[in-house]
């Protein structure tokens, strides 16, 4: 094999182990919830800018009654402020703060989520709150 060959063959050793998450592998099962709230927020925003949503204050049971009396997924912190949020595995948020017409989405991969996640959450929520507050 030529040496080009071998810096080639070396690039796409070094690109594969960047390719799974945490020791997966190709077969590996993962959730996607966090990969749908992302989805579904992407689409929130495409439905309030076409109208099909007249206020995003609007409680979700108004386009689907059929989650009338469920949770939605979403959480209010602690200490509200009339904010809300979505929480997706290893650290993907998105942030709603209406009073201040923000929406933050926080796209992670946060390696120490197991160890260290609750504390990563709280640092989040104060990182959006101030950003919400400053803009």
């Amino acid at each position: 094999m030529g040496e080009g060959n071998e810096q080639i063959s070396t690039l796409v050793d070094r690109y594969r182990k960047y390719l799974y998450y945490d020791g997966n592998v190709k077969s590996t099962r993962t959730i996607s919830m966090s990969v749908a709230k992302s989805f579904v927020s992407f689409l929130i925003g495409v439905a309030f800018e076409e109208g099909q949503i007249a206020d995003l204050q609007d409680p979700v049971d108004t386009y689907a009654p059929h989650l009338k009396g469920s949770g939605y997924q979403w959480w209010i912190p602690e200490n509200p402020q009339g904010d809300f949020t979505a929480i997706g595995i290893y650290g993907q948020f998105i942030y709603v703060h209406p009073g201040h017409n923000v929406v933050i989405a926080k796209t992670s991969a946060y390696v120490d989520y197991n160890n260290s996640g609750d504390e990563m959450e709280f640092e989040s929520m104060e990182a959006f709150r101030a950003i919400a507050k400053g803009l």
